[in-house]
Formats: C-alpha cells, sequence, structure tokens
C-alpha cells in the first residue's frame, strides 16, 4: 500500500523523539515525514516551521541538530507562532540558568582559593607575633586574622549562591525531562489514534 502522511501527523502537537524512530523500524517513513514537513515550512507556515523545529531538536526523520531547531522555532516565533515563541523563552531561560551557574562555581571556586590564602597568611602572621610579641607583628596578626575571616565569609556566600544554582539547573533539567516525556507521551497517543482510525504509514 502507499505510503500516507495524515495531516494530524504533519501539524500534531507533538513529535516522537529520535530514538523511538528507530526502535519502531520506520527511519524512511520519518525521514519522509521530515520532507513533507520541510516543504510546507519553507512555503513560510509558521506552524510548519515550528514543528520542523521540533522535528530537528528531536531527530525526527533526520540528524538532531539543536541549531536548525532554534532557527526554526525563530522563524516560527517571528510569524507569530505562540508556542515557537514559549519554546525560545525557555531556551533563553535554560541558557541563563546556565550561564549563572558556570559563574556562580567560578566564583565559589575564587573564593576558597583566597580564603585559603588568608587562613595561611593569618597563621603565619600568628605565629611571628607569637615569637616576636612586639606591637606591630600583634597588630599585623589581628589585620590578617580579619582579612581571613572576611575571605571566609565571602567564601560561604559564594558557596550558598553555587548551591542555589545547582538547585535552579537541577530544577530546570526536571522540567525538561517533564516536557519530553510529556512530548513523547502526545505523540504515542497520536499513533494509536491514527492507527485505530487506520490512517498510518504503511
Amino acid at each position: 500500500m502507499p505510503f500516507r502522511i495524515p495531516h494530524i501527523l504533519l501539524l500534531a502537537a507533538g513529535l516522537l523523539a529520535g530514538s523511538l524512530v528507530h526502535a519502531a523500524g520506520l527511519d524512511d517513513a520519518y525521514e519522509r515525514l521530515f520532507q513533507a514537513q520541510l516543504a510546507i515550512a519553507q512555503k513560510g507556515d509558521p506552524q510548519g516551521m515550528y514543528h520542523l523545529g521540533e522535528m530537528y531538536e528531536n531527530g525526527l526523520g533526520t540528524e538532531e541538530n539543536h541549531e536548525k531547531a532554534l532557527e526554526w522555532y525563530d522563524r516560527a516565533a517571528k510569524g507569530g507562532h505562540p508556542l515557537a515563541k514559549r519554546r525560545l523563552d525557555e531556551e533563553q531561560k535554560s541558557m541563563q540558568i546556565a550561564r549563572v551557574r558556570d559563574d556562580s562555581e567560578k566564583a565559589a571556586e575564587a573564593a576558597r582559593r583566597r580564603a585559603a590564602e588568608e587562613a595561611a597568611r593569618a597563621a603565619q602572621a600568628a605565629e611571628i607575633a607569637r615569637r616576636k610579641s612586639d606591637e606591630e607583628s600583634v597588630r599585623q596578626a589581628k589585620a590578617a586574622e580579619a582579612a581571613k575571616n572576611k575571605a571566609e565569609e565571602e567564601a560561604r556566600i559564594a558557596a550558598q549562591r553555587l548551591a542555589k544554582a545547582d538547585a535552579e539547573r537541577n530544577a530546570a533539567a526536571k522540567r525538561e525531562a517533564a516536557r519530553r516525556a510529556a512530548f513523547k507521551k502526545a505523540w504515542e497517543a497520536e499513533i494509536k489514534r491514527a492507527k485505530a482510525a487506520g490512517n498510518v504509514f504503511e
């Protein structure tokens, strides 16, 4: 029987992830679906652009390509597609969370190094003050101890910021996992509906 591409499969809200394509043994079918969706998108249809972005993002009928997915989401968003705009917003938030986490890690590491250096200076100054017992040595020891305490406090704050950034990154990862799970579930439900209607890849 001929290969048929039902309209709902071209414009469905969710498309199957690439791993499921291979599991189902439908590589060729999804490659044809990708070509059909590409043709729709190239005609300037925002809906088609959005779903083409999904296909690129999930490796459906083509190699997974995050950069191209964002490119088609951007085109769809400029065409007024609300889901494409939301997807781009989600991407921007994820990138910002990743940047904050990386910056927080660097800051925490730098703060730990400073704290260790100031602790070493304070210990050295305290030893000198113990040996000499003169006013200047004692003053320097007190100043070094204050600098150590300040550096340790800054390290503590930096560690808290890193922990917060880690928590935000983990929460974002969970949201993304949930989004992909919903994506998979929606596609599987659509496949069942299409099969029940006899409107399937053949």
